[in-house]
């Protein structure tokens, strides 16, 4: 009875396995999960991984629907981090070439004075740069989503 019982539940753990794993696979998921929250490597790092929830609690969203980052509560090494994996990030690289918009995004809806002064720092290094003609818009957009570790 106990044999039986015990080839029963791996018999249901096989299946089980292959039954989600199959779903998964179909679905396009690869995220994996533990605990609730979802691990993705981080790149330029050993391959660390980041709870996302964490992050999701420091962006908000106004009424207009824009999305701010409150990193001032980040310890200065973690605020890159989560600036790269940040949807605020990728819009601020779409603004590409105006520079007047990059600045207000950096001012209005980033929070934490340590990355923001850097990102500053940056922005004006590469327009001066940009409009003097020295790098092209390819290795404009690069530097401004290469930024130093602080």
């Amino acid at each position: 009875m106990k044999n039986e019982l015990l080839i029963l539940a791996i018999v249901g753990l096989l299946f089980g396995y292959f039954f989600l794993g199959y779903v998964y696979e179909s679905e396009g998921i690869e995220d994996k999960t533990i605990l609730g929250h979802t691990i993705v490597p981080v790149k330029g790092t050993r391959s660390e991984a980041v709870p996302i929830r964490s992050d999701a609690l420091l962006q908000t969203e106004n009424r207009q629907g824009e999305s701010s980052l409150d990193l001032s509560t980040t310890y200065e090494a973690g605020q890159l981090r989560i600036w790269l994996r940040s949807s605020l990030h990728r819009e601020y690289l779409d603004l590409f070439s105006n520079f007047s918009a990059m600045r207000d995004l950096l001012n209005d809806r980033l929070l934490g004075e340590p990355i923001k002064q850097k990102l500053l720092k940056k922005l004006d290094s590469v327009e001066d740069d940009f409009y003097s003609g020295t790098i092209t818009p390819i290795e404009a957009k690069k530097e401004l989503d290469q930024i130093d570790r602080f």
